[in-house]
């Protein structure tokens, strides 16, 4: 499955390994030497410079990724249940 996390951008919930509240996120030292880490590695992409609401953790080849995107964990949460609600109701009925 793939959900919109802002602007043109989707991520796949198959290399999904967490959405964290930015402002929560760094607040942890260990946590922003982390980001750093990543973003050495060219595995950070800011959707939007001027709106940091989420950090998105990804896995994809071996490799972690971070993103972060202008819109919120708790909105993003629900594109991914209302996903599968349409799912559930709609696409599996042929099933």
């Amino acid at each position: 499955m793939f959900v919109n996390i802002g602007e043109d951008y989707v991520i796949s919930s198959s290399e999904l390994l967490s959405i964290i509240e930015y402002q929560i996120f760094m607040s942890s030292d260990t946590n922003r030497l982390l980001l750093d880490k990543i973003s050495k590695e060219d595995g950070l992409l800011i959707i939007n410079e001027q709106v940091k609401k989420s950090v998105i953790l990804l896995e994809g080849d071996k490799k972690i990724f971070a993103i972060i995107s202008p819109v919120s964990v708790s909105t993003i949460a629900n594109r991914f249940v209302n996903f599968n609600d349409y799912y559930d109701n709609y696409l599996s009925e042929g099933d």
